[in-house]
């Protein structure tokens, strides 16, 4: 039977054969989900962490951070004053005229009958360069002996040099009116509290033990000797 040419059907692709896979068109917003419609601009999403400090760049000090070193400088400064609250003013020191030995304290050992039990004022002469001089009597083997203790004054103020270099002598203001500390450092250690008044001072007494106790001299080596007039020696 004449006719046309035949054609086999289409199948589902068509008679070309199969189409080639196309993948699925995605949105703009599917592609960025924070972008607007189009011609709107885009947003940058927020960011969830933080980016890390620059090393290099200053932080500022926060206020409770500055109220805090603040607080502990007045301390340290009041710690300070507190360990060593002697003066040392050589403006308005005068050490000249007679002082009074009212308690004494060292570090070395010394027994009950090697201590003094009565002691003479102290003479003190302002010699040149402001050096001092220091004179005492004293008694031994019933005897009247006079010794004199040239003091040379160092750079520091209040601070004084005798035998040679060998010992240090510290002359420190009290608060308490008219009255020193005599200290001595050498082989061994040894605290004076001086007045220029024979009678005892209970608040003086009492700053000279925390000025010992601070220098770690033994409390138990406090002793006050009693007053006595000066001697006259006998002459060679």
């Amino acid at each position: 039977m004449a006719g046309g040419p035949s054609h086999e059907p289409d199948g589902p692709y068509g008679a070309a054969g199969p189409l080639p896979h196309r993948p699925p068109q995605r949105s703009e917003e599917s592609v960025n989900p924070g972008a607007g419609h189009k011609g709107q601009p885009h947003e940058e999403p927020a960011q969830l962490y933080p980016e890390p400090p620059d090393p290099q760049r200053p932080r500022a000090q926060r206020p409770e951070m500055k109220a805090l070193v603040l607080t502990i400088t007045l301390g340290l400064f009041a710690a300070l004053q507190a360990q060593e609250p002697l003066s040392t003013r050589p403006e308005t020191q005068d050490f000249t005229g007679t002082w009074y030995v009212k308690a004494m304290a060292t570090d070395k050992h010394m027994p009950m009958e090697k201590r003094p039990d009565k002691v003479s004022p102290v003479t003190m002469t302002a010699l040149d360069g402001g050096d001092l001089e220091v004179s005492f009597t004293f008694m031994k083997a019933d005897q009247c002996h006079e010794k004199r203790i040239v003091l040379q004054q160092m750079a520091e103020p209040g601070k004084f040099s005798t035998c040679g270099g060998k010992k240090n002598v510290y002359l420190l203001e009290l608060p308490v009116e008219d009255h020193y500390i005599f200290y001595c450092k050498g082989s061994f250690h040894m605290g004076k509290l001086m007045g220029k008044k024979p009678d005892l001072n209970l608040e003086a007494l009492e700053e000279f033990k925390k000025f010992t106790q601070r220098k770690g001299l033994p409390q138990e080596s406090i002793f006050l000797p009693l007053q006595m007039e000066n001697c006259i020696p006998e002459s060679d």
